[in-house]
């Protein structure tokens, strides 16, 4: 279950239409959000296990079904803020990667088969969106920007393993 912790932080950000058109700039306020996974891995062919989750923001149509937003937003240059850059968790509480030159690699582990491992990673969500939003494996759609060259059940079958948190 996820929860949002009393951190309250404050972003200047700039929203953008899908031609990237800026349509506003203002102010968002934050929250973090925690969430807890038990990850069991089931094959060991490739033990080096990517364990981050990327925000998919998502709004509905008028029949209630959800579809990926179109619109995004991103922060004013100035603020040189970087929490937000990849809609990815921030921290994971279970990282063994984390030499200065190993950064790259923070949100990966080794696992193997038949282990098990409960983690807890933190992402950083406008407080005005955090509704809005599923959250999928690091990596694992690429449907989502192929929309062009796909047919309608390749990017159906894309969509798998989406995870909603309400």
């Amino acid at each position: 279950m996820p929860r949002f912790p009393h951190w309250k932080g404050r972003r200047i950000g700039m929203h953008y239409d899908k031609n990237g058109e800026l349509l506003e700039e203002g102010q968002a306020e934050q929250e973090i959000l925690r969430v807890d996974i038990k990850a069991h891995c089931y094959d060991d062919a490739d033990p080096d296990i990517c364990m981050d989750f990327t925000l998919q923001y998502v709004t509905k149509n008028a029949d209630g079904v959800l579809t990926w937003a179109e619109d995004y937003y991103d922060a004013v240059p100035e603020e040189n803020y970087f929490l937000q850059m990849d809609d990815s968790a921030v921290y994971f509480d279970k990282a063994v990667n984390t030499q200065k030159n190993n950064r790259n690699h923070f949100f990966y582990r080794e696992m193997e088969s038949g282990e098990d491992l409960e983690y807890t990673l933190l992402f950083v969500v406008d407080k005005d969106r955090k509704n809005n939003f599923l959250i999928y494996p690091t990596g694992s759609n690429s449907a989502l920007w192929q929309t062009e060259d796909m047919t309608a059940g390749e990017i159906r079958d894309g969509l798998e393993g989406y995870i909603s948190l309400q």
